[in-house]
């Protein structure tokens, strides 16, 4: 359910790079659930990944690993989201 769950929020904009923090909240998802599925979509060549470049310093932060479908993964998740039942999710808690 939750790689359903990933491909749907992939899906809204396919062409869009995400980065960890954002997806996972998007997805309703921890980032430590997400992570696995996330690398176990890019072995199968379904997602394409790139490294921010800059300095941290300059930045405040770290750099973000972005990730978006391949062409691959568009076609293999227009195709497997319609064959799972999705449940109903609240949003979790802000952590601000």
């Amino acid at each position: 359910m939750h790689v359903a769950a990933v491909f749907v929020e992939l899906l809204k904009d396919p062409a869009a790079e995400r980065y960890g923090e954002e997806f996972a909240l998007a997805c309703n998802m921890l980032p430590g659930s997400l992570r696995p599925i996330l690398t176990r979509l890019q072995d199968r060549g379904l997602l394409e990944f790139r490294q921010e470049e800059g300095d941290v310093r300059e930045l405040r932060r770290a750099l973000r690993r972005y990730f978006r479908l391949t062409p691959e993964g568009v076609e293999f998740g227009r195709a497997y989201v319609p064959t799972v039942r999705l449940p109903v999710v609240l949003p979790l808690p802000s952590l601000e």
